[in-house]
């Protein structure tokens, strides 16, 4: 890390600024009474400041930025994410992950890139308060889904109106089921079935597309595409 083009690219005004902050937090409540870890927050909060390190920086960047591991940096994302990250900014990071899965032929169900630890472990604990887990065994930063454990997330993100709609529209479609719950399980276990060998663009984006449709309420458009997976 080159600390004088980054400064300089900085400007005197942001370092100073940055530096004035930092020195106050330090020195609060007391010089030397904050832990390490509190110092190391402190100090990346510095970097980011002056532009050194990204707002949201990727365990990867972090760890080659810093010269640490990656399993460093993802602690000090977790610490840091956890301080400044609202529950609701938390439930909508999760939303947009689950907009975008990739279906796994192996596993049976769907898989996800989930770069932000605290991210993770918020998904994990929505899916524990609902009996279901998660799969993370091939890497800290991949999270595998059964279609069980896929419906019951998706449905957490359902207004009562949209619940309503995407029962009738999938029971309509072919799915079976005698709650949203079901229905949607047996669409996305059709959906891995039908389409987890095949990688054409087209048939991602229909997968995908089909979970979009769900969570904004606009089910009715998808249909056609519901249907068609229930008739194959």
């Amino acid at each position: 890390m080159d600390i004088k083009k980054i400064t300089d690219a900085a400007g005197n005004d942001k370092c100073k600024e940055a530096l004035k902050k930092f020195l106050e937090d330090f020195l609060s409540p007391a010089f030397g009474a904050k832990p390490k870890a509190e110092i190391e927050l402190e100090v990346l909060n510095l970097l980011i400041s002056i532009g050194a390190i990204s707002k949201n920086p990727s365990s990867y960047e972090l760890a080659s930025a810093l010269k640490i591991t990656k399993q460093k940096a993802r602690s000090i994302i977790y610490n840091l994410e956890l301080r400044t990250r609202t529950h609701d900014e938390l439930d909508q990071e999760v939303r947009i992950l689950l907009m975008n899965p990739v279906i796994q032929k192996r596993r049976n169900g769907f898989a996800m890139m989930v770069e932000s630890p605290l991210v993770l472990e918020h998904m994990r604990a929505k899916l524990q308060m609902h009996g279901h887990f998660t799969d993370g065994s091939f890497s800290p930063n991949v999270v595998t889904l059964n279609a069980v454990a896929m419906a019951a997330l998706i449905e957490f993100f359902l207004s009562g109106k949209q619940k309503k709609s995407a029962e009738g529209v999938l029971r309509k479609a072919g799915a079976k089921g005698s709650s949203l719950s079901e229905l949607l399980t047996s669409t996305l276990e059709k959906l891995v079935e039908r389409y987890a060998d095949d990688a054409r663009d087209a048939v991602i984006n229909g997968a995908s597309d089909l979970i979009v449709h769900i969570l904004d309420g606009t089910i009715e458009n998808a249909q056609e595409f519901i249907q068609n997976l229930f008739l194959s």
